[in-house]
């Protein structure tokens, strides 16, 4: 969706209409003091920029920045997994990665398999003071859409496991 192939309107939080494409506009909010802490936002549609609307934190309750889009459609594209990948991780006291770094990671799948705890890290080196979840035997945890891409790894306090990781590109 081009700005130039339909209007768009911007509503403030008081349902007054503070820009519409081709007839840019700005609003103060509130106060002097808190338009002075007000931040801007930029409305594009990745090629564009129909307005720099400048905004300021809503009050409790309120709706802050509406946007309406008219009677346009608005096309997402969302890529869908074509190729999941199975691995076998043997955990024990010693970290170990459960998933590489992967740009191309979709979403990914993590079933312990094993009797024990595993201390699963959104990062390098989990340790069991410094976790993301832990999870118990036959414990299933999933990264969805738009997943972590960064490396995952894994840890145990005592005893063994069997990480079984699914990665989905």
């Amino acid at each position: 969706m081009s700005l130039e192939n339909g209007e768009q309107t911007i509503i403030d939080s008081s349902d007054v209409e503070v820009f519409t494409s081709g007839n840019p506009g700005f609003v103060a909010q509130g106060t002097a003091a808190a338009v002075a802490d007000a931040w801007p936002i930029l409305v594009t549609d990745g090629v564009d920029t129909a307005a720099v609307v400048a905004s300021s934190a809503a009050a409790a309750g309120a709706d802050g920045l509406v946007v309406y889009l008219g009677e346009e459609d608005i096309d997402v594209n969302i890529t869908q997994p074509t190729t999941c990948t199975q691995t076998s991780v043997a955990m024990s006291v010693v970290v170990a990665t459960s998933l590489a770094t992967n740009a191309a990671r979709l979403s990914a799948l993590l079933w312990n398999d094993g009797s024990a705890r595993v201390f699963v890290r959104l990062a390098a080196a989990a340790t069991t003071a410094l976790f993301t979840l832990q999870m118990t035997n036959n414990a299933f945890y999933e990264l969805t859409f738009p997943a972590y891409t960064g490396i995952v790894t894994g840890i145990t306090s005592a005893g063994t496991a069997t990480m079984l990781a699914t990665e989905c590109t």
